[in-house]
This record gives structure tokens, C-alpha cells and sequence, in this order.
């Protein structure tokens, strides 16, 4: 008898247990919330106004009764029907939207970020874009489609004689050997336009010179995208004590005796020392070339001074890197690149 008690007490709990497992399995249903919901990606309009540009909420299914709710405060959004006017809201907010569903305390969420609009590329051409010294005096610019610039313009690397408002390039007056990207934004920062222009010339190269390993001469080359054209002309430097070293005709093409400069240096200012550690100065290399002598052009070159490498990676090594990222973009934009570096290390004596 107590066994067939036993018996019908498990019978019946199975049958309980049985009889709720709708219940029991609804709750740990892992489908879509009751209220899932979604927006289509939003850009602001800048041009917009208000009403302008609507965006309904999407729901995986009928949208139940409900109220929608933002934040952080900014975004005009309808509460009854979750309607979002992106013109009317503040853009570059990330906004959280909640949705809950009437008499419940069922609550659905999702993320939305209001972006204003990607710049818009244009195209800005010159007349040409390599152009030589003496070739022509001015460069003005033109852009397709009839665009009319209301903007400002620059140009990198430093060097470019470019008039900020109207764009025009004075070739005479900008350092030549050196290819030039020049940027254009609009005052709305809605329309950015680049094009390159080389104006060619004579150009140095960025290295370490190293007197302890026989280094002395720093050799210039010509800038240009075809052929190759000789450095042969006439060439002055300020300050004066910049040695070019003659050529076995008795000709300059620009080579410069950093090894001979730096002795120059140490006899005339240092009386005969070693010059201090990081010693620096700047040179303005002006120069004719023998093919078109009547046109003066420009370089600007800078010469540091450590007394070995070692010195050089332990007091300045952000300038070894600034030598291998010349060029290239940084957090605080882009590095000035002119005037040229060059390090010399080493006994000059």
C-alpha cells in the first residue's frame, strides 16, 4: 500500500511538471525579443531642414503598441511612433533608443549613430603638372563640372608660392626639385579637391653623412619625372661657407663638401673645437643651370651635426625617424619636409 502511494505521488508530479513545460520552455526561448527594432544608417544633411529627412523604426515583425525614448538628449525623435527627424537632431552622437511596449515591462533597445556627410572629392587641375622654372611665370587652376571654389588652398610640402583664396601658383618664386600635392577644402569642409604639381629643379637628397667611414659629399640630383637632365650651373649658398666641390671640367653641379663645411665651421666660429652636439644651420642653396641660365632657382638644405651615431640615436632619435617619415602622415598632420635634412656624424678633422 505505501508503495502504491509512493508510486501515484511520482505520477502525479511528473504530470505537473509535464503540464508546465510550455511555460518553463517560452521562458528560455532564446528567439528575437518581442520588440526587436532597427534604423537604417542616418547621415546629416548640412543643406536639410527640419522634416527633411525622416527614418522609421524597422521591427521584425507588426509594431506593438508602445513608446520610444533617446539618449543622450539631441535626438528629435517621436516618442509614439519612433519617427527620427535627422535634421532636426544633433549629428556625430552614438544615441541609444528604447521601445517599451505598452502596460509591460518589456524593453527593447537599439544603437544609432547620426554621421554628418563623407567630403565630397572634386576635381582641380592645372595646366600641366610638371612645370620648369622660367617655363612659365603663373599656374591658375581650373575645376571640372563648373565648380566654383569658395575655399582655401595649400600646398605640401612647404615651399609653394600658392595664394590661399584664389589657388594661383607663382612657379618663379617656390622651391623648385620638388613635387608638390596641393589641397583644396571648401569653407564648409563639405568638398576637398587635390592635385600634384613637380615643379622640377635641383633637389637633395635626405641621409647621414659619415666622415668615420670616408662619407664627405652630399650630391644633388634633378628633379623630373622623364629623362635625366644635368646639375651643371652656377651656385651660391647663404650663408657663405657652404664648399661645392668643383667637378674634374672645373664646373659646379651642385655637390656640396659637408666634411669641408663642418671643419669651415669649427676653425672660423669654434676656433678649430669640435662643434657641440645637435649643432644646426640652415642654408639657402640658390643656382642657375647652364641650360637655362637666365632662370635663378632655389633649394633650402639643413645640416645637423652629432659627433657619432651613437650620440645621434641617444639625443635626437626623432630625427632619425623624421629622415624615414618625411612625407608621411602624422596625428598632428603632416611633417614639414622642407628644408631638406642632412646629418653629418663623425671627426670631421
Amino acid at each position: 500500500m505505501q508503495k502504491l502511494t509512493a508510486n501515484l505521488l511520482a505520477l502525479a508530479s511528473f504530470i505537473i511538471l509535464f503540464s508546465g513545460c510550455e511555460y518553463i520552455c517560452d521562458c528560455e526561448d532564446d528567439g528575437p525579443e518581442p520588440c526587436a527594432f532597427s534604423y537604417e544608417n542616418i547621415v546629416y544633411n548640412p543643406d536639410g531642414a527640419p522634416g527633411d529627412q525622416l527614418v522609421s523604426p524597422m521591427f521584425d515583425g507588426e509594431m506593438p503598441r508602445g513608446s520610444f525614448s533617446a539618449m543622450p538628449e539631441g535626438l528629435a525623435i517621436d516618442a509614439e511612433t519612433g519617427v527620427i527627424d535627422v535634421n532636426a537632431s544633433e549629428y556625430g552622437k552614438e544615441y541609444v533608443v528604447k521601445f517599451r511596449i505598452k502596460e509591460s515591462e518589456v524593453v527593447c533597445e537599439t544603437n544609432i549613430f547620426i554621421d554628418e556627410p563623407k567630403a565630397q572629392f572634386c576635381d582641380l587641375d592645372y595646366e600641366t603638372h610638371v612645370v620648369a622654372p622660367g617655363e612659365k611665370d603663373f599656374l591658375v587652376p581650373s575645376f571640372a563640372s563648373g565648380y566654383v571654389p569658395d575655399g582655401k588652398f595649400s600646398a605640401y610640402p612647404s615651399g609653394l608660392d600658392i595664394s590661399p583664396d584664389k589657388g594661383i601658383v607663382s612657379v618663379k618664386t617656390s622651391t623648385s626639385g620638388v613635387e608638390y600635392t596641393i589641397t583644396y577644402i571648401s569653407k564648409d569642409k563639405k568638398t576637398i579637391c587635390q592635385t600634384t604639381l613637380l615643379i622640377t629643379g635641383v633637389d637633395y637628397p635626405e641621409r647621414i653623412i659619415n666622415f668615420d667611414e670616408g662619407e664627405s659629399i652630399l650630391t644633388p640630383e634633378f628633379n623630373e619625372q622623364d629623362g635625366e637632365r644635368s646639375t651643371i650651373g652656377s651656385y651660391d649658398a647663404s650663408p657663405s661657407e657652404l664648399v661645392f666641390e668643383e667637378t674634374s671640367q672645373g664646373e659646379l653641379d651642385g655637390s656640396i663638401n659637408i666634411r669641408s663645411t663642418i671643419i669651415a665651421i669649427q676653425e672660423e666660429e669654434f676656433q678649430g673645437e669640435q662643434l657641440p652636439e645637435g649643432f644646426a644651420r640652415d642654408y639657402t642653396i640658390t643656382y642657375s643651370l647652364f641650360d637655362n641660365f637666365e632662370t635663378t632657382s632655389s633649394v633650402e638644405l639643413r645640416i645637423y651635426y652629432y659627433s657619432s651615431l651613437e650620440a645621434l640615436q641617444e639625443l635626437a632619435p626623432e630625427l632619425l625617424e623624421a629622415i624615414e617619415d618625411r612625407g608621411q602622415s602624422t596625428d598632428n598632420g603632416r611633417i614639414e619636409k622642407n628644408p631638406r635634412y642632412v646629418i653629418a656624424i663623425g671627426d670631421a678633422r
